[in-house]
């Protein structure tokens, strides 16, 4: 049964707006000791969001697309513009098929009005930002330049 979690947050979501923000983040999130699980949440155009969705019990590297799915599904039709995925592999990184999975990824964004910011790969030792690992093609060398990441 997956274990409950609480967060303390605070009244107004604290903005995300960086590689370190977002780690930070899903590091306060990540089951400790590490198992596989999915992490997203979504970001609004100031980088603000108000939900980490995490899914533990998962098989297989595949589910992340499930998860992304369900998150990018859920945000149609909200302000949110920006998406955020993880997946823990305390076991392995970085797989043959991450390339394409990545690319699903972004597609299953898109297809809802997102952009994909990052995928992280989390394992017991690094935590892998997808887009500087993989052959990404037409892919922004930091994802996380946007016009919000310099305001207060």
């Amino acid at each position: 049964m997956p274990a409950h979690r609480s967060l303390i947050r605070p009244t107004e979501p604290l903005p995300v707006r960086s590689d370190d923000d977002a780690v930070e983040l899903l590091a306060l999130a990540v089951t400790e000791p590490m198992e596989p699980e999915v992490l997203c949440f979504v970001l609004d155009a100031s980088g603000r969001g108000s939900t980490l969705f995490v899914v533990d019990d998962i098989h297989g590297p595949d589910a992340v697309l499930d998860v992304a799915d369900l998150m990018c599904r859920a945000a149609e039709g909200s302000p949110a513009r920006y998406l955020v995925v993880a997946s823990t592999r305390p076991d392995g990184g970085l797989e043959p098929d991450d390339d394409w999975r990545f690319a699903e990824l972004d597609a299953l964004a898109t297809s809802s009005g997102l952009d994909l910011l990052e995928w992280y790969v989390i394992t017991s030792g690094e935590w892998v930002r997808a887009s500087q690992r993989l052959a990404v093609p037409n892919r922004p060398d930091e994802p996380w330049h946007r016009d919000w990441c310099d305001q207060s």
